[in-house]
């Protein structure tokens, strides 16, 4: 077999492996996801994902920052799908991963939402990082902390954030954990009623305290890779 003949079979491969799990995926998704999770998927699967890009990752509160409006100098990609667990964010994330320049990623309140344990959300956000490092090794990952939300979930986030910082040190500089609460949380540990009209959703303040604590994190991730 001869050198284009190979990388022939391994594109095929690649092809093959790519359209079967979509299609696995599809099939998951008509008995998993609600009809607007499986229409925001299937978009994102049908657009192209450009490299170079800041992929902000995450579920609803994510999917509804309008990112390229907050930050229109910064190349940036919105992939947040409203509803998502961290387990589901963890099977979507080799679609997700062009040569980005940074990922800042979101997850876990829907899993504490679910009841779902912490240590699930540990051990997809390990393998949502070594999937990241396979994929592009040494991209700058962002892991954002779980948002404060209503009082009574105070104790099981924190708890949860301390255990995703405890991960998220374990790897090497290029990931580094990012903690939202001084900007959002009360005294109490309460999502700022001002910044939400739901007590977990952000509103229009609500993202633009989050964006405040972004942006000189996301303008030292790009130095150099955009203009302004």
């Amino acid at each position: 077999m001869n050198s284009s003949q190979g990388a022939s079979d391994t594109a095929d491969r690649i092809g093959a492996t790519t359209a079967l799990r979509r299609r696995v995926r599809s099939r998951l998704s008509a008995r998993r996801y609600k009809p607007q999770q499986i229409s925001r998927r299937s978009q994102l699967d049908t657009l192209p994902l450009p490299a170079g890009r800041v992929v902000f990752l995450g579920d609803s509160i994510t999917e509804h920052g309008q990112w390229q409006e907050w930050f229109p100098d910064i190349p940036v990609v919105n992939r947040g799908v409203g509803g998502e667990t961290s387990g589901d964010i963890l099977e979507r994330v080799y679609g997700v991963i062009n040569s980005p320049s940074a990922v800042m990623l979101l997850m876990g309140t829907n899993d504490i939402g679910q009841g779902k344990p912490t240590e699930g959300i540990l051990n997809n956000l390990a393998g949502i990082l070594d999937h990241i490092d396979y994929c592009a090794p040494g991209t700058s990952v962002v892991v954002q902390s779980i948002m404060p939300r209503a009082l009574s979930y105070r104790g099981e986030v924190l708890w949860a954030n301390e255990r995703i910082r405890e991960i998220v040190a374990s790897y090497p500089e290029n990931i580094r954990y990012l903690d939202l609460w001084p900007a959002l949380a009360t005294p109490e540990g309460a999502l700022r009623p001002e910044l939400s009209e739901d007590e977990l959703h952000l509103n229009g303040p609500g993202y633009q305290a989050w964006v405040h604590v972004l942006e000189p994190v996301l303008r030292e991730l790009t130095v150099g890779s955009h203009t302004g």
